[in-house]
């Protein structure tokens, strides 16, 4: 059975911004590959939450990497998987808010 996934509200603005971004500096192509291929991520993280491995900075949370630059962070809990944080994997890791 798939678990529904959920956003934080931190999610939620990450994602935000990150398609607003790839649409003003690249395109409107690039923003709809973009979120096919998150959508495919999540779809995965529903049906196998523990596909992916845990994080390195708290094991409690685990990370997906969707593409070069953005990785999904998330918990698993008992009835929804929490999307934590979506984040450009070029930022410097001390700054990640888990």
């Amino acid at each position: 059975m798939a678990l529904e996934i959920e956003f934080t509200h931190r999610a939620e603005h990450n994602l935000e911004v990150i398609l607003a971004y790839l649409e003003v500096k690249w395109s409107a192509k690039v923003k709809t590959d973009f979120l096919a291929k998150l959508s495919e991520q999540l779809f995965l993280i529903s049906e196998m939450p523990f596909l992916y491995p845990a994080s390195s900075v708290k094991k409690d949370i685990r990370r997906c990497v969707v593409n070069k630059h953005t990785a999904v962070y998330y918990r698993i809990e008992a009835e929804r998987i929490l999307v934590i944080t979506i984040q450009d994997t070029r930022m410097n890791p001390e700054n990640l808010q888990l």
